[in-house]
């Protein structure tokens, strides 16, 4: 009796969440190979920083970064933010200094200022999300990268990256 009151219980859950979407927001769609590239943002990093820690950036037919930050391993993600003094010590990333980077990232570029204050205010001053088992390394660059991409200021003009915009601002 028990079990099938959890079921129920579930199931109304399940339904709840549903309904309280859009009925578009829960169809499927297809996504671009890669999501990211859809946003028109300059590399964090500069080219030699990725060699010199061991990071292929390969390119795909259509000269679409195949690689992105959320598959590059822990040491390799410290290793580019040691290269740039963006660490205390192995483990503990600079957010002091971290802050002062990205500000000088973003330079002059007023259409990312938008997506800086608001990746600076949800990973830097708050407590970065994500599992234990992952370094702080990768939980900062994960944040900030997600953050920016919210507010994206200039995404790609094909069909597949206006749709997953729409999806994005709409669901």
């Amino acid at each position: 009796m028990l079990r099938i009151a959890l079921v129920c219980l579930f199931v109304l859950q399940v339904k709840s969440d549903e309904t309280s979407l859009p009925s578009k927001c829960r169809q499927s769609f297809i996504i671009p190979k890669n999501p990211l590239s859809c946003c028109i943002i300059p590399s964090l990093y500069k080219d030699k920083d990725y060699s010199d820690c061991g990071i292929e950036r390969k390119l795909d037919e259509d000269g679409i970064l195949e690689t992105g930050p959320f598959d590059i391993p822990c040491e390799k993600q410290t290793c580019l933010l040691k290269k740039n003094n963006l660490m205390k010590d192995d483990t503990i990333v600079d957010k002091e200094a971290f802050t002062a980077y990205i500000d000088t990232w973003a330079g002059g570029n007023e259409e990312l200022k938008n997506g800086i204050e608001f990746a600076k205010n949800k990973c830097i001053k708050e407590i970065l999300p994500g599992p234990k088992g992952l370094c702080e390394a990768n939980k900062l660059i994960y944040c900030i990268v997600t953050a920016i991409y919210d507010k994206c200021p200039n995404w790609k003009e094909t069909d597949l990256c206006q749709k997953l915009k729409e999806r994005i601002d709409d669901c």
